[in-house]
Formats: structure tokens, sequence, C-alpha cells
């Protein structure tokens, strides 16, 4: 699948200066993707950790 990905981002970058363009879009929106699961792991980390110290008690 990432294989796929990057022949496919290598394919565009070899294309015109519009494909560059949707190239960036894409890597930005995957950076984001990224960033927002990391977000989301923490956020649950941190849940699952609230509800132990309030079963504790």
């Amino acid at each position: 699948m990432m294989i796929q990905c990057y022949n496919y981002i290598y394919k565009l970058s070899l294309s015109t200066n519009v494909s560059l363009y949707y190239y960036h879009i894409i890597v930005v929106l995957f950076i984001n993707v990224i960033t927002f699961i990391n977000v989301i792991h923490l956020l649950i980390r941190y849940i699952m950790q609230f509800f132990r110290i309030d079963m504790i008690n």
C-alpha cells in the first residue's frame, strides 16, 4: 500500500506543476492525518489514566 502511494507521488512529481501542487496538498493532508491520529491516541491514553484513577478511588 505504501509502495503504491510512493509510486503515485513519484509519477505526480514527474508530471506538470499542477501535479506538484496536488502532491503538496497530499503531503500536507498526510501529515495532518498523522498528527490527528497522534493527538487522538494521547487523548485516549489520558482518558484511560483518568478512568484508572477514578476506579482506584
